[in-house]
């Protein structure tokens, strides 16, 4: 559906008009490339893969610019589950593209077996997604670099 991605910040808050982007790109600017690793597995529920990257600091600090620029509400918050609720995650499988239970169960061990031992490695931009379509697939519509400090 969409190219393996760390989620920092939900949907919550990004209007249509994008006119959040701006704020977004500023509020950014100069932010540290930083490495990261995974270290778990988890789901939500029965019907989500994800693994968990190690709590960093940047990852964290990032999540709070972000809601601090985009500033949700305490609705949209709620909603989906970000602020000190948030789970940092890298989806691997759902029930929603067709997976069974099972196969979930499956993708779950052999991520434990074979994802946790990836080396770590260099985050230094994000990337915006939109959804063209409902119930269509996400696709890129930005990427934001960070500042190369490596």
């Amino acid at each position: 559906m969409v190219e393996p991605h760390i989620t920092v910040k939900a949907q919550g808050g990004l209007s249509e008009d994008k006119g959040w982007i701006s704020s977004v790109k500023k509020a950014v600017q100069g932010y540290p490339n930083f490495h990261i690793s995974m270290v778990d597995v988890g789901n939500f529920g029965e019907n989500v893969v994800f693994l968990t990257p190690s709590p960093t600091r940047e990852l964290s600090d990032l999540h709070k610019i972000l809601m601090n620029t985009i500033k949700p509400g305490d609705e949209l918050t709620k909603k989906y589950f970000e602020g000190a609720n948030y789970h940092f995650h890298l989806t691997l499988a759902g029930t929603s593209w067709g997976m069974t239970s099972q196969e979930l169960l499956l993708v779950k061990e052999g991520a434990k077996d074979k994802l946790l031992k990836l080396p770590k490695f260099k985050v230094s931009f994000i990337r915006v997604y939109e959804k063209k379509i409902s119930g269509g697939k996400y696709e890129k519509l930005i990427d934001i670099p960070f500042q190369d400090k490596f």
